[in-house]
């Protein structure tokens, strides 16, 4: 028959201040340390505070304040800069849509009107620019 899982009767033996691995022994030819050169026994690794974090001085706080204040400034006039291009935009393509529509209706509408116009100023540039090249000659 099994036995009965139990707590072990002895509770185990912790051994301090010895060392883990085996004993190493100098050799026999190695030279004793004088002890008045010999180092004290460590007494252990000190933790070195540390500052703690410093407090920023009123100087450079006014001045992180006015970069702050300067570059939500930026941030609204490059905003503002943005609309306005985006309006300026808008206006010109409305502008130009608006044009073209006009210049097909007038098109459509009087063909022959266009032709005369377009003739006419064919005219006068021509009379212009003889004028001028009699002038330069």
């Amino acid at each position: 028959m099994a036995k009965p899982l139990t707590k072990p009767t002895h509770e185990p033996e912790i051994i301090v201040n010895t060392p883990l691995g085996p004993t190493v022994t100098p050799p026999a030819w190695a030279t004793p340390v004088d002890p008045v050169h010999e180092l004290p026994p460590a007494q252990g690794i000190h933790a070195i505070p540390s500052p703690g974090p410093r407090e920023p001085e009123p100087e450079i706080a006014g001045i992180t304040d006015k970069v702050r204040k300067a570059s939500t400034t930026y941030e609204r006039l490059v905003a503002r800069s943005n609309d306005a291009v985006v309006n300026v935009r808008e206006n010109v393509a409305r502008q130009l849509r608006r044009a073209l529509r006009r210049a097909d209706f007038i098109l459509d509408e009087y063909p022959l009107r266009v032709i005369g116009v377009v003739a006419g100023a064919a005219f006068v540039t021509g009379v212009i620019l003889r004028f001028w090249r009699s002038r330069h000659e």
